[in-house]
């Protein structure tokens, strides 16, 4: 028992020690896991700073978000005890539909303080991106689901720059999304 509970500890730290060198060369590293909890989504949580999670509307996303958080908690017991939320993040959200609405006034009610202010839309562009295999500022750099994530990733910037300091301005997105 006691060497199967070793190999498991090591499992959990495979990612991060990969990671350790090159953790000097980014500013972020982004880990894009499967929505279950084992293996490389166990071996992210282990080696993360910290996990945005993303939201699709629905009763049982919402489930799934409060199983997460205990998933965290536990986590941070066994393998990687500063892992923070970064957030909350709704994904391929329809406004005005009863579903978005009852999914956001729960998130709200119980997590508010890890909500984005921003939401990724669904939009068709970021189906064909994905269907494409590119990234969505790169097949259509004027779409709504590309200015969503480019929004997104200023808002992620902002909550992790010291205060005081402005990393981007809100022209900076605009006119990088141009020269795409």
């Amino acid at each position: 028992m006691e060497e199967r509970m070793s190999k498991l500890a090591e499992n959990r730290t495979v990612l991060r020690h990969a990671l350790r060198g090159i953790l000097q060369q980014y500013d972020y590293i982004i880990l894009d896991c499967p929505p279950f909890l084992r293996g490389l989504s166990s071996n992210a949580l282990a080696a993360a700073d910290s996990v945005l999670i993303p939201v699709k509307p629905g009763h049982f996303a919402l489930d799934a978000v409060d199983k997460l958080f205990a998933y965290l908690e536990w986590i941070r017991e066994v393998a990687n005890r500063p892992i923070a939320v970064e957030g909350i993040l709704l994904t391929m959200l329809e406004l005005n539909t009863r579903v978005t609405d009852i999914t956001m006034r729960e998130l709200q009610a119980k997590y508010r303080k890890y909500m984005f202010q921003g939401y990724i839309p669904k939009n068709s562009a970021l189906s064909e991106s994905s269907f494409y295999g590119k990234p969505a500022i790169l097949h259509n750099a004027n779409s709504r689901g590309a200015a969503a994530y480019l929004s997104l990733a200023k808002e992620i910037i902002s909550r992790n720059a010291p205060r005081g300091i402005s990393p981007l301005q809100p022209s900076a997105f605009g006119r990088l999304s141009q020269q795409i």
